[in-house]
């Protein structure tokens, strides 16, 4: 009898150890099989600033504008640029500098806004800032054209602006910007002329834009939200060629 209970008592705990080891392995394997929710869809907006054309023909232009020939000549009318432009071509197109001018010369600014996010941003709002010139100069700059606001396929992009404060000017997009795509509808281009005011006191200029607004929905909350984050302002800067002071 007592055998009997013992061999019984060890079959059960066999039974036991094989039945907790099977739920404590399905657990884990359920754990491991199980995956996060994916993040819901949601935009995020980069901007960068360049120069790309002047009335100087010896502008020079840090780094070189590439690839050539994108950009229409100084002069030309709007779209500035010639097929279309995608996210991936930035880069090269939207980061110069110019130096070798004048005061006095027009130079053609580019400001580009693009969604690397999987939704469309509203409501997308920037500031353009020209920096005041410290010993009597109102600013370096004046704009010299109208704004051209455009997709990077070369679709008009509605907009409003106003002065906002003493050199400084802010621009709100009617239409939203799409997600991430290669067809050049998540990427706004944004070009002007802007003089050289003359004469100048200091060696080079800088013009600023920031992004101050986007949301993921029409009149929703703002994401960019104060943030100083390198990706929601750039500069482009101007500079003058001392024997022409």
């Amino acid at each position: 009898m007592k055998r009997d209970s013992y061999l019984a008592a060890i079959s059960f705990g066999k039974l036991f150890a094989i039945s907790w080891f099977a739920i404590f392995a399905a657990s884990i394997a359920s754990s491991m099989l199980a995956k996060p929710p994916p993040p819901p869809p949601h935009p995020q907006l980069v901007i960068k600033k360049g120069v790309v054309a002047s009335n100087n023909p010896n502008a020079v232009f840090t780094p070189p504008l590439t690839p050539s020939g994108k950009w229409k000549p100084f002069g030309t009318s709007c779209p500035r640029f010639n097929g279309t432009i995608t996210s991936s071509m930035l880069s090269g197109l939207v980061d110069s500098n110019a130096s070798g001018l004048a005061a006095g010369n027009t130079v053609t600014f580019v400001i580009a806004i693009r969604n690397i996010g999987t939704a469309p941003a509203y409501d997308v709002e920037l500031r353009e800032i020209f920096p005041l010139d410290e010993v009597d100069r109102p600013a370096c700059f004046a704009i010299s054209t109208p704004f051209c606001v455009r997709l990077g396929n070369a679709t008009a992009m509605p907009f409003t602006s106003a002065i906002a404060g003493f050199g400084r000017t802010r621009l709100k997009l009617t239409n939203p910007i799409a997600g991430a795509n290669s067809l050049g509808t998540d990427t706004v281009i944004i070009t002007f002329n802007a003089q050289l005011i003359s004469p100048t006191k200091m060696d080079c200029c800088e013009n600023k834009t920031e992004l101050i607004h986007y949301a993921a929905q029409l009149n929703g909350p703002d994401l960019v939200n104060g943030s100083t984050s390198a990706a929601y302002h750039d500069t482009a800067r101007v500079c003058v060629k001392r024997s022409y002071r």
